[in-house]
């Protein structure tokens, strides 16, 4: 993979972080689906999905009784190896709105990401997600 492959796919790697945050936000479940390959993993420190189906299924329940909130990724670092493989980890805030409109941090953590490219396109392979303190 030359300099400016690695490059175009970081770039892309970013526009994938941006893209899951706001599909979940928005409670656009299919679009979020699709950001993870067939076969994908999604983990938290409850559970396991793996393949769209089971995505889809626990991203659909919590977007049911979810508040209005929004994601907040920073900190993110991206490891391209020659051979293609991707790997991140990036650090996220989850603000949500308050019944008064205040707005306030409910869950600090870090994402361990493996992204693979499929079609042209940068997806998750697996999602692990940690988090910081009480939830």
């Amino acid at each position: 993979m030359s300099d400016i492959e690695r490059i175009a796919a970081e770039l892309a790697i970013r526009n994938l972080l941006a893209r899951y945050c706001h599909c979940y936000d928005q409670a656009r479940v299919d679009e979020y689906c699709d950001l993870f390959v067939e076969g994908g993993e999604f983990h938290t420190p409850d559970t396991v999905a793996t393949g769209q189906d089971e995505i889809r299924s626990k991203i659909a329940e919590g977007s049911r009784t979810a508040t209005p909130a929004q994601h907040v990724t920073y900190n993110s670092a991206i490891q391209i190896a020659h051979d293609g493989r991707a790997t991140g980890q990036s650090d996220f805030m989850y603000v949500g709105a308050e019944h008064d409109g205040s707005k306030t941090i409910r869950i600090v953590g870090r994402y361990l990401d493996e992204f693979v490219a499929r079609d042209g396109d940068w997806k998750f392979q697996r999602r692990i997600v940690e988090f910081v303190g009480p939830r």
